[in-house]
């Protein structure tokens, strides 16, 4: 199934159980608007399948906190609502405390709603015993300044923008609302200090915000191992020196990294898949059992945009001279005012800085070192294949995508793109006209692992079951003259139903003619059980069709390698099922605090297979440095990173289906965003060339333990 809300993002904080690190919740505080402390306060909370008490513990301000236990059930809410509308005109946002005791995450629904029942809405996810402050703003558009995430107004809390329709009235605020949605067992959390915040402006927050480093100039403390001078740097690489050769990393393995003190299966000369024992592995090239522990992105790219956004950078080399080689002219650039302009590399230029002018030969070894020793055996996509593959030293697997001019399908909901029309000749050219350099490239390589096409497709839209027929629907409103799909998929129909009126009455509809489908046309009325399972047939065949096409020439190209999927992000069933009847591997993006596969949990399709699964990409980032953008599933500190990251591949290890986990990434993003605008600080090493010592500690006792766990 699909996830219940959208992909949490943000940033951690230090509010609750940790000491502060900004300036104090009472100085950032416009507005207190509910502490839980009075009988008055109790009033005005509202209760919807919840259950709620005052709570001398876990307070952040005050005496009590509102203790809310979340009930099983579609929706639980609970509400406060005034007697008198709030005013909270100019305000900064609305920011609360939250912990959650549990040992699971939980996705918890934040709405506002004025007295014209304007609303704002976010979602947001709380790890395993996280402590955070979210704060909730209607901040400006960050891709006006070319980032994904804004730098947060005050480091303390989790930025999440709210969304919605129409004019928000903050001085007329009837009310505020937490809530869940279709839990299957008791949640419980506790709240405190809900407040409106003082405004801080986005302008201000993103002027100056880079250092000479490329480091952030707006927390307003030293974190630890901040690079300050070029001495900074000489003694970190001295110390790091001497760490690798302590650490040179576990042994008891094959020359491909695999379990050379497991059982031994037979060596076909590449990587494959097995079943052993009931739990699905990856077999060496030797025929020892692997299970690829890695990090995605192994290289040196780390551009960002100069033009237009020279007010971002507080110091940058002369434009001759010495780190001038670290500019360039570059396009393509997809968010923010420019596309194309002078850009620089911070990373590249502290490698210099570091190593000198022979940094990127020293980088090369220096990684290949690193990965070793810190406890992983191979790399995801995005490794430099020219200074690290060539040396034979690690497996890796390749990303590759199929472009070209073909029809492509909108679900109603894209992260990338559309969807290629896999019914399209035009398409079916060109997967082999777009893959086969990849293939030459890559087919004779026995420590390739194998090729990873396409990453985040639009398989899913909006909607009913959380947009499971988007497919379906979105091939319907486009023209049977330029849409193979509406092609197959109105074959289909006719097959089926013979005449209009037959669909018609299957579907709830009104459609005049199947000539008036041929057009791009909608699909209204009350949904049916038929007309619900005609689209998921019809996407099933579609994704089915997609899978087939790439790997057919895949596989005629070369057979010696895995085909591992598109990266899944959001997902239906059926491309689910059609992944697994083509591929060797299904992949999976999955930025959340944890895995869960019961058969109530969001990703409870992946108990429900019987196939390899590999994760693609994975983070936990953090605000105590860097951007203090944490991503997808943000944390506090250095420490909960290595907690989370521990705790998510063990699941992993634990479950029979997952053959690897790919860590996204190895160096920290641009605070000033990349040519997508990413900007997280979610690395093992920061844009200084400094290593996370606490991830490391986390990776180098996983790759020590991961083949007796598993075993």
């Amino acid at each position: 199934m699909l996830s219940n809300f959208t992909k949490p993002c943000g940033l951690a904080s230090a509010i609750l159980g940790v000491a502060s690190i900004s300036n104090s919740a009472f100085a950032q505080t416009q507005l207190l608007l509910n502490s839980f402390e009075s009988s008055a306060d109790m009033s005005m909370v509202k209760l919807t399948n919840v259950q709620v008490a005052q709570d001398s513990a876990n307070v952040t301000h005050g005496q009590q906190s509102l203790k809310v236990t979340f009930q099983p059930g579609a929706w639980s809410t609970v509400a406060m609502q005034p007697s008198a509308a709030w005013n909270t005109s100019n305000n900064g946002g609305f920011a609360f405390d939250v912990y959650n005791p549990s040992t699971a995450p939980l996705l918890i629904g934040f709405r506002a709603d004025d007295s014209a029942d304007v609303q704002r809405t976010v979602n947001v996810s709380i790890e395993p015993g996280g402590k955070a402050t979210f704060l909730m703003t209607a901040d400006e558009d960050a891709t006006q300044y070319g980032i994904r995430y804004m730098p947060p107004p005050y480091y303390s809390m989790r930025l999440y923008k709210a969304a919605g329709n129409g004019v928000f009235n903050a001085g007329a605020v009837k009310s505020i609302r937490f809530y869940t949605k279709n839990l299957a067992v008791n949640r419980t959390v506790f709240l405190d200090n809900f407040r409106a915040v003082k405004p801080v402006s986005p302008l201000s927050r993103v002027t100056g915000v880079l250092d000479e480093f490329g480091q952030n100039t707006k927390l307003t403390f030293n974190w630890l191992n901040k690079t300050t001078s070029l001495l900074d740097m000489d003694l970190r690489k001295a110390a790091e020196d001497l760490d690798l050769a302590a650490n040179p990393g576990p042994g008891g393995r094959s020359k491909f990294g695999g379990w050379a003190d497991g059982p031994r299966q037979t060596a076909t000369g590449w990587f494959r898949t097995e079943k052993v024992n009931g739990k699905w592995w990856m077999v060496d090239p030797e025929g020892y059992l692997f299970w690829s522990h890695g990090l995605t992105t192994v290289n040196t790219d780390n551009d960002t945009m100069i033009t237009g956004r020279e007010s971002m950078f507080k110091s940058l080399p002369a434009s001759t001279g010495y780190l001038s080689n670290h500019y360039k002219k570059d396009s393509g650039y997809s968010c923010g005012p420019f596309t194309e302009g002078t850009v620089f590399n911070f990373y590249t230029a502290n490698l210099e800085r570091k190593y000198g002018s022979s940094w990127l030969d020293v980088w090369s070894e220096r990684t290949k070192q690193r990965m070793k020793s810190w406890g992983f055996n191979s790399y995801g996509y995005g490794a430099v294949p020219s200074r690290l593959h060539v040396a034979n030293t690690m497996p890796y697997t390749a990303r590759g995508f199929v472009t070209g001019n073909f029809n492509a399908v909108n679900p109603g909901w894209m992260t990338w793109g559309p969807m290629p029309d896999p019914f399209d000749p035009d398409y079916k050219a060109a997967v082999p006209a777009s893959l086969q350099a990849l293939v030459n490239r890559y087919k004779n390589e026995p420590y390739f692992m194998g090729y990873q096409i396409d990453n985040e497709n639009a398989w899913a839209g909006t909607g009913e079951e959380n947009g499971r027929y988007g497919l379906a629907i979105g091939v319907l409103g486009q023209r049977v003259a330029t849409s193979p799909a509406k092609a197959v998929f109105l074959a289909d129909l006719k097959a089926k139903y013979t005449s209009v009126a037959n669909l018609n009455l299957a579907w709830g509809t009104s459609y005049a003619s199947w000539t008036a489908l041929d057009s791009g046309v909608s699909v209204p009325g009350a949904s049916t059980a038929a007309r619900r399972a005609d689209m998921a047939a019809f996407v099933l065949k579609f994704c089915r069709e997609y899978f087939k096409t790439i790997r057919d020439f895949l596989k005629s190209a070369d057979p010696n390698h895995l085909y591992i999927s598109s990266s899944f992000g959001r997902f239906t069933p059926e491309a689910v099922q059609a992944a697994a009847d083509y591929t060797d591997v299904i992949g999976f993006n999955i930025y959340r605090y944890r895995v869960e596969t019961g058969p109530d949990d969001e990703y409870a399709v992946l108990g429900a297979i019987d196939k390899p699964i590999m994760i693609t990409e994975f983070s936990f980032g953090s605000q105590d440095r860097g951007s203090a953008n944490g991503g997808l599933a943000p944390v506090q500190w250095q420490t909960h990173r290595r907690e989370n990251y521990m705790a998510y591949v063990r699941g992993l290890l634990d479950h029979p289906n997952f053959v690897g986990a790919h860590f996204f990434r190895y160096v920290d993003e641009p605070i000033s965003g990349t040519k997508t605008g990413e900007n997280v600080c979610a690395g093992f090493l920061d844009i200084a060339d400094t290593p996370m010592t606490e991830m490391i500690k986390g990776s180098r006792a996983l790759g020590y333990e991961m083949y007796t766990r598993r075993y």
